[in-house]
């Protein structure tokens, strides 16, 4: 088995033979590299400086051949501290299993990267095991998007850097996939804003021909904004810098499982649970989330018995998050920018009007409404938020009706049709209430600085 523990500037790999300190990014670019040290020659432990809220700790490993290796840890370091002396004690001696971070936390945290703006044109994958809080195991893969969606956007280069010449000599994702299922095995995952990672599987196995995967999964995402950490926002490198998970190299998949996966760790310990996985996130008050062939649904802050958000057809697995229909309709449309598509497309009306779903809480303040949405509401496709805010109850109008109840007005650079339409019966009087898209992204839980990518 092997453990890692996060330390100031590196990782503590043991396994039942070896301590190595291996830095972190920043670090081995200053010029540190690895220290190995066989646990036959550690003679003793002990912490040499607590931690503090304020400032750092030291554990030293004293070695047969003399002196003592000093392992520094960053502030509120204390529980890294203390798992290490605990682990090479346990090792030392033989007398007893190595300690957990967090007994019944197991999980697989997951990453991946994509070639363009359909979250399905996977060309990285990260996948990280904890097992009892602890990561044990990793791999990666970079591959090439399903044929479909084989096309690299610079806009995606510029974020992680890699090109189609980099995944050239790479397996196709259809064939990295099995692999990736074997490692997870059983386990329930966890990603940061995973409504993407999983609509990415969902796709890119659509557009390759192979067989969705089944997974239940929660959303360190989710998690940190329940826990009310009090940070600007919660990208995936500022909720681990917060809770001191250190630097790493953000948009590789492999370094953003592992952060994500830590973050889970440390809001259970911040929280003093030790959970299992379910009972961790329902005990914050979430149910999981789903995806398999039909859909995918997302992890919800209570049970709900409405509908998924979205089925298995790649063209509705499209309906949350990508404003491509399918691969196939991508292929035939024009190249768009994922910042920046054609202006009156952004604030186009989609075509199926999903039902309101009847058995929402009816105390939600979409429930009842005749919503009718106008403007642009970048990053967000209107379609999704159609179906979100159906889910809740609302009644969708394509146009400002006298049935109508609430108008949503997104950013646009002039008064539209529709809000003119508003004005004029509610000068009639007839009770029309006028949101701006902030106060709709808020009771839908979505943050459009918080999208992907991360």
């Amino acid at each position: 088995m092997t453990t890692l523990i996060r330390a100031h500037g590196f990782d503590v790999e043991l396994t039942s033979t070896e301590l190595k300190l291996l830095p972190h990014l920043l670090a081995g670019a200053l010029g540190s590299g690895a220290t190995v040290l066989a646990v036959d020659d550690i003679t003793g432990v002990g912490i040499a400086r607590a931690a503090t809220d304020f400032d750092p700790g030291v554990v030293e490993v004293e070695r047969s051949a003399g002196g003592a290796l000093a392992i520094s840890f960053p502030p509120r370091g204390t529980g890294e501290q203390r798992s290490l002396v605990d682990q090479i004690e346990a090792l030392i001696t033989g007398d007893r299993p190595l300690p957990r971070l967090v007994p019944g936390l197991s999980f697989v945290a997951v990453d991946v990267e994509t070639a363009n703006e359909d979250w399905g044109s996977i060309c990285q994958i990260g996948v990280v095991r904890f097992s009892d809080g602890d990561p044990v195991d990793s791999r990666e893969w970079l591959c090439k998007p399903p044929a479909a969606l084989n096309r690299f956007d610079p806009f995606n280069i510029s974020i992680h850097g890699i090109t189609a010449e980099k995944v050239a000599d790479a397996p196709d994702y259809a064939d990295v996939l099995p692999e990736m299922l074997a490692f997870i095995g059983d386990l329930p995952v966890v990603a940061h804003n995973a409504q993407f990672d999983m609509t990415a599987f969902s796709r890119a196995s659509h557009a390759a021909g192979v067989q969705v995967p089944e997974l239940t999964f929660g959303c360190s995402l989710a998690a940190a904004r329940h826990a009310d950490l009090m940070i600007k926002n919660h990208k995936l490198p500022t909720v681990a810098t917060h809770l001191g998970v250190g630097e790493f190299q953000h948009h590789d998949a492999l370094a953003d499982a592992k952060a994500c996966g830590r973050i889970i760790v440390e809001l259970a310990r911040l929280d003093h649970k030790e959970l299992g996985f379910a009972d961790l996130f329902q005990d914050w008050g979430f149910s999981l989330g789903t995806l398999d062939g039909q859909r995918v649904f997302p992890v919800l802050k209570k049970p709900m018995t409405q509908g998924p958000v979205l089925t298995g057809a790649a063209t509705e697995a499209a309906a949350v998050g990508s404003a491509w229909d399918s691969p196939a309709e991508q292929q035939e449309a024009p190249k768009k920018s994922a910042r920046k598509p054609a202006r009156w497309a952004r604030a186009a009306a989609p075509d199926v009007v999903p039902e309101a779903n009847l058995d929402a809480d009816a105390s939600g303040p979409l429930f009842g409404q005749v919503v009718t949405l106008t403007g642009d509401f970048e990053p967000f496709d209107k379609g999704m938020l159609w179906k979100m805010m159906a889910e809740r109850g609302a009644t969708i109008g394509k146009n400002v009706t006298k049935k109508t109840t609430l108008l949503v007005i997104g950013p646009w650079d002039s008064v539209t049709s529709k809000q003119k339409r508003a004005e004029e019966l509610i000068a009639k009087g007839q009770e029309i209430a006028m949101w701006d898209e902030k106060q709709l992204f808020k009771e839908l839980g979505l943050d459009a600085d918080e999208q992907p990518p991360f």
